[in-house]
């Protein structure tokens, strides 16, 4: 009778016989099995449950299901799963939205380098070409006046000065691969404000050592008192000195957009980005 109360894991008393009550003290008690006399040995075929013991506790009544085995897989099986999709979710979530992050922390981060990189050489190449299309609306209408042949010498000399100096020296030799490797350092090294000033960024108003800061600003008073310089003088002087800044303006375009692409297909510039 005792035998239904058997699981492997249980201790076991000797005597059944012995220890076994009578039917109405059986019955009275529930159909628990009788307690172990005093001096009973470890051996016999009555198990004692102990709260440690895998068995299962006599004071619940017995488990009525079909196939409690498969069921207790079952919810290991369940209870498994949550814990997995616990320890991938990174914090609770609101009704309604995500567990699972469509972007990881580090994705993101390529993500926005990448952005800020594509903004900073559209920003500086769109500046230059905007530069690019007012002058040269200057020099056309320049060309409606009376050219005298100093008006061409100037033109003429202008240009070639402009191309070497502003294009060649100036843009290929130095800003444009400056500007190539701090977008490149950028996309490597993201933050909000280079990202959402990346234009400004390349061209090295912030973010930059002090020697550079210095000379961009120096660059550009100089750069705005020429501007007004040229803006009083008549025309057609004003195309004739306008024609050498859109050579040079232009090349500064092409320069710029090889450098990036060279640096962004893994190549090499001979100048540092300069950061701090």
């Amino acid at each position: 009778g005792c035998a239904r109360w058997w699981t492997p894991g249980c201790r076991w008393r000797p005597d059944a016989a012995a220890s076994l009550r009578s039917g109405a003290d059986r019955r009275r008690s529930g159909g628990r099995p009788a307690p172990a006399p005093p001096n009973a040995p470890e051996t016999g075929t009555i198990p004692i449950w102990k709260p440690g013991n895998p068995g299962r506790n006599p004071s619940r009544p017995p488990d009525t299901r079909a196939n409690p085995p498969r069921q207790r897989r079952q919810r290991a099986a369940g209870l498994e799963k949550t814990l997995q999709r616990k320890s991938l979710s990174h914090r609770p979530t609101a009704p309604g939205r995500l567990r699972f992050p469509l972007v990881r922390p580090c994705e993101a981060a390529e993500i926005l380098g990448i952005v800020g990189a594509a903004w900073g050489l559209a920003g500086l190449v769109g500046l230059l070409v905007f530069a690019v299309y007012r002058l040269g609306g200057v020099v056309v209408a320049g060309l409606e006046y009376p050219w005298a042949w100093q008006h061409v010498a100037v033109a003429v000399a202008n240009a070639v000065f402009m191309a070497w100096s502003e294009g060649w020296r100036g843009f290929q030799q130095s800003f444009s691969p400056r500007v190539a490797a701090r977008l490149e350092w950028l996309r490597n090294h993201p933050s909000a404000v280079r990202v959402a000033l990346s234009p400004l960024f390349a061209m090295g108003y912030f973010g930059a050592t002090r020697e550079r800061l210095i000379g961009i600003y120096a660059l550009t008073a100089g750069i705005v008192v020429l501007i007004v310089v040229v803006h009083v003088l008549p025309q057609p002087w004003r195309a004739a000195l306008d024609i050498g800044v859109v050579i040079g303006l232009s090349w500064g375009i092409v320069s710029t957009l090889a450098c990036a692409w060279r640096v962004f297909n893994g190549g090499q510039v001979a100048v540092a980005p300069g950061v701090p």
